[in-house]
């Protein structure tokens, strides 16, 4: 994952979305027009399986969790921004 750009995830009532390329591994969160934001969720925002990744993004007015995950192994979240 996260090779480049075509990553996609489904999300429920949507169905699969197509990401748009995220900054560049170990560069500053940066937040332009093109990141994608998070927002109006009750509940958790984001939920991780095993050797997942989750990266730029920001998620911001959520009434629950950000990110969560139970029992996962191999997780890595980075350059997203909770407001």
């Amino acid at each position: 994952l996260g090779e480049g750009p075509g990553q996609q995830i489904e999300a429920a009532g949507y169905g699969m979305i197509r990401l748009p390329a995220g900054p560049a591994p170990a560069s500053p969160m940066a937040i332009s027009a093109g990141t994608p934001i998070i927002t109006g969720i009750a509940g958790p925002a984001v939920t991780l399986g095993s050797n997942s990744t989750f990266s730029g993004f920001v998620i911001d007015g959520i009434t629950g969790d950000g990110i969560v995950s139970t029992g996962a192994t191999n997780v890595n979240v980075n350059d997203v921004l909770l407001k």
